[in-house]
Order: structure tokens, then sequence, then C-alpha cells
């Protein structure tokens, strides 16, 4: 991954470069989605992550009708066989930008489909909705003079490109493969005969470089042209290829309209019908954006289609690098974990089928790559683990975040380990810090707080003798940290300064001053707490006390005290403070 390229439009987009631009698309009632589900573009590149069926491909389509001269029911239509219903009216909203000096107003654009007599597949641009959470227009005439305004606001002033994997397919595939829907073509054999037939004038087009060629009267070539050294250079990087011609011709000589690419790579000449189908598609896409406007809205649909992930990231990096270079805003609907890895978490949009209201949902949010991944069904062993004291710590964490999703569960595992918090640093701090592992997290009772640790970045020379005294102090034991009497005193220094960077980063303490059992005996709700010996103040004692109570058992063990934690553990609302102190805790550490 570039992260340069990452950097470099994250600070462009802030000093909004990327105008005029997309600041989000709201879906009061459209396909399946949740109503009133917003999906908002705060980076110039967005991926949409989800399982089949999460319509993916819908957003794109109503992001392209955002733009001028696109209509929606050119990709989605009504039919007896999949009607579109009118009630509630399908529609859905965006805002773009509009400047005037210095001054910056937001524009807001509703585009609807309404019942019209003889065109059933009519939207508008329609008035702007309070009802559907939509600013007022403004009044005042000088406003609305300002600002373009009559009864709506004006649309964004932008180019778009819509690239699917099916607008990639080849005139030669189109034909041959989907072509036996028209009776006369029915039979491979006779698609066959008609592909020789016509590939003789076809090839004539393309020796010759004509521009045009009739046919029984009827004009067969479309367009004729060879791809530039530029869009050859980035081809053959991303395929690892060394590439010296593409002619592209788009025709109708196949009995459909459709293109053919004269390719030349390393001295051998051959068409996209012996290509695969990846190398096609790259050729489209690269070509594609590199013709398009600068600002220009790129949407891909699962460009990753045929290739390997070698290429995909190539692709990526590509796609980064235009981005920058023209200013795009670029949208991707993808199944490829190769496509989100390393881009910003803000950039990376899951959808999901909600299974109680049967809607689609966005997390609008963003997430990280590997909660993406999950919902791509795609397992990495890249799981945060925290390391707890016993056992009931590690039930009050879970406890805690009983209710993240199932891709935020799938982030993280939660590990106890027998011996107390001096054990868990000594035999874990050292080793993981000394690795640089920030995979790893010491999750302490609030107990064991200690006196904070130096900010390195203001060390006198004073201090940076004093770091093992430092380090001591804050675990409450010396740590077994590796030195020989061969080290320098500046090798020591470095040493000590890299598990203090550690600690400082990866050892957080449990909500108040307490250990589990304190925290779950004054929050849990119970009847029975007023009935326990008030002189007895530790809170495991207090839990035995209570298991004896309430439990019909002659002889008592520790499985069954604990089995009473868990018990009032339960009957802590799921709004507690502390608890909620616990999820945000393990939420921060797993989407940073």
């Amino acid at each position: 991954m570039d992260s340069s390229n990452i950097k470099d439009i994250s600070q462009m987009f802030s000093q909004g470069v990327f105008e005029p631009y997309i600041k989000f698309i709201e879906f009061s009632n459209f396909k399946n989605f949740q109503e009133k589900t917003r999906l908002t573009l705060d980076f110039p590149i967005t991926v949409l992550v989800g399982g089949n069926g999460t319509n993916k491909s819908s957003i794109l389509k109503a992001l392209e009708s955002c733009c001028p001269d696109k209509i929606i029911s050119n990709r989605w239509f009504s039919t007896d066989v999949d009607a579109i219903s009118h009630d509630p009216v399908p529609q859905f909203w965006y805002a773009h930008n509009l400047k005037s000096g210095k001054e910056i107003q937001e524009a807001q654009v509703l585009v609807a489909k309404y019942k019209r007599d003889g065109n059933p597949d009519y939207w508008e641009k329609a008035r702007p909705l309070t009802g559907l959470g939509m600013d007022k227009l403004p009044d005042d005439p000088s406003s609305k003079k300002k600002w373009g305004v009559t009864t709506r606001w004006p649309q964004i002033d932008k180019k778009v490109s819509y690239l699917t994997f099916r607008e990639t397919i080849s005139a030669f595939d189109k034909f041959f493969y989907y072509g036996d829907t028209v009776e006369k073509y029915s039979q491979t054999a006779s698609r066959k005969k008609h592909i020789r037939r016509y590939s003789k004038y076809l090839n004539k087009v393309i020796v010759q470089n004509l521009q045009e060629y009739t046919f029984r009267n009827k004009q067969k070539v479309i367009s004729n042209y060879n791809v530039n050294n530029i869009a050859l250079k980035y081809i053959s990087e991303i395929l690892q290829s060394n590439y010296t011609n593409i002619q592209i011709v788009e025709h109708t000589f196949f009995n459909c309209t459709g293109i053919t690419c004269k390719i030349k790579k390393d001295e051998v000449e051959y068409t996209e019908a012996f290509a695969g189908s990846g190398e096609f598609a790259v050729i489209k896409i690269v070509h594609e954006i590199l013709k398009a406007d600068p600002k220009s809205l790129i949407l891909l649909d699962e460009p990753e289609v045929s290739l390997h992930p070698g290429a995909q990231t190539r692709l990526k990096n590509f796609l980064l690098e235009q981005c920058k270079l023209k200013q795009l805003q670029i949208v991707i609907a993808t199944h490829s974990p190769t496509f989100i890895e390393g881009l910003p978490n803000k950039s990376i949009k899951t959808l999901h089928l909600n299974p109680s209201s049967k809607k689609i949902e966005i997390n609008d949010k963003g997430c990280n790559a590997e909660e993406a991944f999950f919902h791509l069904g795609h397992i990495t062993n890249n799981k945060i683990r925290f390391i707890v004291e016993d056992k009931l710590a590690k039930s009050l964490i879970e406890y805690a975040t009983n209710e993240f999703t199932a891709a935020q569960k799938s982030l993280f595992e939660v590990e106890f380990y027998k011996g107390g918090a001096f054990d868990i640093l000594n035999n874990f701090a050292v080793v993981y810090a000394l690795a640089e592992n920030y995979q790893v997290f010491l999750y302490l009772d609030g107990d064991q707080r200690r006196n904070t640790l130096p900010d390195l970045a203001d060390l006198t020379e004073k201090d940076k003798l004093q770091l093992s005294h430092d380090i001591n102090k804050f675990c409450d034991g010396k740590l077994e940290i590796p030195q020989n009497s061969n080290m320098s005193q500046q090798d020591k220094i470095e040493l000590n300064m890299k598990v203090i960077k550690w600690l400082k980063s990866q050892v957080i303490f449990l909500p108040t001053n307490g250990n589990p059992e304190s925290l779950i005996w004054e929050k849990m709700i119970s009847d029975h707490k007023e009935q326990i010996d008030t002189t007895v103040h530790d809170p495991k004692l207090k839990f035995r006390e209570l298991a004896i109570k309430t439990l019909p058992l002659s002889t008592l063990d520790s499985d069954m005290i604990y089995f009473t934690q868990l018990l009032s553990l339960k009957t802590i609302p799921q709004n507690n403070s502390e608890l909620e102190e616990i999820r945000q805790s393990i939420l921060e550490k797993i989407t940073s």
C-alpha cells in the first residue's frame, strides 16, 4: 500500500481540493435499505464491503444518477416481474457544497420516482423535503440568486464514469457466451460461424486502422484508437508484462455493441478473445480512468474480478495515484480483502442485512480492514489479545462487549493468566515490548494502578538514568529486562525506553480502583446484598457469603462462588457507566 499517497490525499481533502464532491447520500426509501440509511463519503476513495445481496451495486447506481444527464432508470426500472412500489415513494438525497467567493453553502438534492402516465421510469430532481431531514431552501431573493436556487438546489457539476465487470466484457465474449439468447445463434456452431465470417472485416479495420466501415449500409465501427504510452506503462506495471501496443476497436460486427482489443506483448500479438478476462478488465479500467476528466466521480463494481492478489494491489495503488493526481472521487464495491487492506478506517464502509428488520444497514462510521474482512468471510490471525488477571475479569469484559457486532467480536480475544498483575507484566510486557508487538494489551484490575510513567519526549539526561527505577515502580516489582555487562549505558537506556513506550501504550486498567469482584458487587442488582454481614469488607468474601445464602449446597467450592459472581454480573444493566467504559476501551484498541 502506498501510504504516502493516502497521506497526501487526506491532506488535500481537508483543504477542499476535491470539490465539487458528493459529501453523503441518504436513502430515505430506496431498494432494501433501512429507512434514512446514510453513506458518508468522508475520504476520496470509499470502499463498499458486504456479502452478496447487500445492495452495493445499487449504491453505485444511485451515485451515478447524482451527476448531470444520468438517470437511474437506465439501470433500475420497473417490470411486471420486479415491480417498483410507489408506496412510499422511492427516493434518496445527496449533499454537495456550492461556493461563492469564500462563502460555502451545502446544497441538498432530492432524487425521487413519481408516478407519471406514459413514463413508468420517471425520476426527477425534486423539491427538498424537511420531513426527510433536509434543510429548507433559503427564503430571501438575494440568497437564491447567489446560489442559483429556484425551487431546488442545483445538481453537482461532476462528470461520472461507471465501470462494471459486465461493461468490461469484450465483443467476442458478449456474443460467444451470451449470444444464444437470439434463436438464430442458439447453437455454439452458429455463433462460431458468425464470428469467423465477420472477423475478416474486423481484421481489415484493425490492420488498416479504419475509423469507418460500412457493411450492408450499416456503420460497424464506433471508434478505433491506440492506447497511449502512459496507459501502456500502467497496464504493464499492473499486469507485470511488457505491453508495446494495444489497439481498441468499438464495433457491432458480432451482433452487439462491444470492444475488441488487439494486444502486442513481448513480440506476441493476439486479441482479448485469447487473453485473460482480468487482462482485458485492467486495460479497460486504466484507459477509462486516464481519459476521465479531473475531479470526476469514478464508480467501480468489483474491479478485482479475475485478477490475482498481486495485480489487485498494483491496481489499487494505481487508483490511489490517479485519485491524487486528478482529484478523483472513487467509490468501489468489492469482495476483495486486497482492495481494503491499508486504507483508512473512514474509507471502509460495511453493509449487512439486519436479521430482525430484514433491511440493509451501513456502518457509516467506517471500520478497520480486519472488521471488513469478517464481512467478506476472510479470516485472519491478527486478532487483538487482551490478557487479564483471572477468569472473572475475562467474563466481565465479555459481558460488557456482549452487544458488539459479530464483526467486532471477531477482532479480539480475551485470555486470563493465573499469577497476578506483576507476573503478567514480567512474563508478557518485556517479551512483547522488545518484539515491538502492539497486538497485545494487558488489561489489569483497577486496584493495580501505579505511578504514571514519564513522557519519553521530555526526558532529561538525568531522567534517562532513572528509567529502570520508573519501570519497577510502575510494575510494583523488578522486571527482568535482558541486559548484559557488555551493553553500553546508551543501549540500556534505549532498551528501557522501548519497554516504557510499550507499557504506556499497552497496559490499561479496569474501571474503579478495585477488582472485578468489587465492581460487580457495587453495581449488581440483588435483594440478598442487604443480608450480607456489613463487617465483611472484602468483596471476594462477600460473594462467598452470598453463595452460601443463595445456593442449596452443603459444600462450597471456588466454582460455585464463580457461578454466583456470574449470576450477579448478569444483573448489571448494559447501560451501566463502568460497562460502557470497558466497551469504549476495547473499541478504541480494536479500531485504531
